[in-house]
């Protein structure tokens, strides 16, 4: 039976029946039945969602079924684009499984619409995931040339340069959004928002690319923003 065709006046009287069988398929591990259920009650309320939706995903990864969790926050978002804690939390699942590619495209792809557009968690995780990408490669790098040196290989030399080369995409979009992040920022009042993490982020990447004052005075700026917020625990910015 197709539930995720039915309108949200048809489904509300239902409820109820529709939360019993998405139990009985759950707890007997029938995952691809129980996902157009769960689909079909996240149009039905604002309110029953989140409970089911968690529930469900918990039983799926408490049973290790990355493709069925990963089908059920996809489609989760489908019938919920406006909530940006799906969409994020959909990132952060992808994330969590080695996939950062895939959970960048998860947040890039819907930062031209509103209301992830001007949302600074948005662009903030869209600049961690590329700088952790770009991490990786300098881990790959350096490992692929230790491995080069034992060997006495003759392309030892050129590979640390490849690598470089290969990261500079991660370094300019994470630069790119972490910017982002503090433009959007600085239109915001104090105690709106943690973003340190970011704005450290930021200042790390630029200090990496020699660009030291511009890193101090993003740092600077930041925490004349933010007067409210200053503490003892935030001697890292």
């Amino acid at each position: 039976m197709d539930y995720s065709g039915s309108d949200k006046g048809r489904i509300a009287p239902h409820v109820n029946s529709l939360v019993k069988l998405l139990q009985s398929h759950l707890s007997h591990h029938r995952f691809p039945e129980a996902t157009p259920i769960l689909e079909t009650l996240a149009l039905a309320t604002d309110r029953v969602p989140g409970i089911v939706w968690r529930g469900g995903r918990e039983v799926l990864l408490h049973s290790g079924d990355y493709s069925h969790a990963l089908q059920l926050y996809r489609s989760f978002f489908k019938v919920q684009q406006w909530r940006i804690e799906t969409l994020l939390e959909t990132s952060f699942f992808t994330a969590s499984h080695g996939h950062l590619d895939e959970a960048y495209d998860c947040l890039s792809s819907q930062l031209q619409v509103n209301p992830f557009r001007s949302h600074p968690l948005c662009h903030g995780y869209c600049g961690l995931y590329q700088f952790l990408l770009h991490r990786q490669h300098q881990t790959s790098t350096t490992t692929r040339i230790k491995t080069e040196l034992r060997g006495i290989h003759p392309i030892a030399v050129t590979a640390q340069e490849e690598a470089a080369e290969d990261s500079t995409p991660h370094i300019t979009l994470a630069l790119k959004h972490l910017q982002t992040v503090q433009t959007i920022d600085a239109q915001l009042p104090d105690g709106t928002g943690n973003l340190d993490l970011f704005v450290k982020l930021l200042a790390e990447l630029l200090e990496e690319q020699g660009k030291i004052e511009e890193a101090l005075a993003c740092l600077v700026r930041y925490c004349h923003g933010h007067p409210l917020r200053l503490n003892p625990t935030r001697s890292h910015l």
